[in-house]
């Protein structure tokens, strides 16, 4: 007649018999989930993101301040990417990582599109001007000294557009504007070539 084994005694027995009924098996070594966030943090973190998002569309749509707004997109790269890949790994913290993802698409979205639109104005208008001053020369067979002469406000052609003219003695005029997204580069029109050129400073 066989004996009965005696069941283990020592620490895994204590640790087995310890553990409550229906609670998952987890692997040796395994990291503990995630611990849930309250909802006063996961507002803190989404309020510090709504913040940094404002700045990045406040100098991302004003002219000439656009290269500023890249500039801090840059450190935000890495993070948008690890939460990205954190929301996709970990089903539990999809709910406060990709609503912060989405406010930033949302802002680059909004900026590209308003800076879309500046560069598209801003030439409108230049070529406007330019069409003023080619059918002065046309009908008159000289430059206009100043754009007053062909019925234009300078003044408020630099104000709002970045808009300069001025002649150059006997040659063509200098007629140029500043590009809408960058603070120092700006387009000259060559009245040689009949084209605008991008200059960099």
């Amino acid at each position: 007649m066989s004996e009965a084994t005696p069941p283990p005694a020592g620490p895994q027995a204590a640790s087995s018999s310890s553990a409550p009924a229906g609670s998952p098996s987890q692997a040796p070594g395994a990291l503990p989930p995630p611990a849930p966030l309250s909802s006063a943090a996961l507002l803190r973190g989404y309020l510090l993101t709504l913040a940094v998002c404002l700045l990045f569309v406040f100098f991302g749509m004003r002219p000439g301040y656009s290269v500023y707004a890249w500039l801090l997109l840059l450190p935000v790269l890495p993070w948008l990417l690890y939460n990205l890949v954190r929301g996709l790994v970990h089903p539990a913290e999809r709910r406060r990582r990709l609503p912060k993802i989405a406010l930033w698409v949302l802002a680059v979205a909004a900026v590209l599109g308003v800076q879309n639109h500046n560069e598209s104005a801003a030439r409108s208008q230049a070529d406007a001007v330019l069409a003023h001053v080619n059918e002065y020369h046309a009908r008159t067979k000289a430059w206009p000294a100043k754009l007053e002469d062909v019925g234009l406000d300078s003044a408020a052609l630099r104000g709002k557009w970045r808009i300069a003219y001025r002649t150059a003695g006997d040659g063509p005029p200098l007629l140029s504007y500043a590009a809408p997204n960058m603070m120092f580069d700006a387009y000259h029109y060559d009245f040689d070539t009949r084209s605008w050129k991008y200059e960099s400073y």
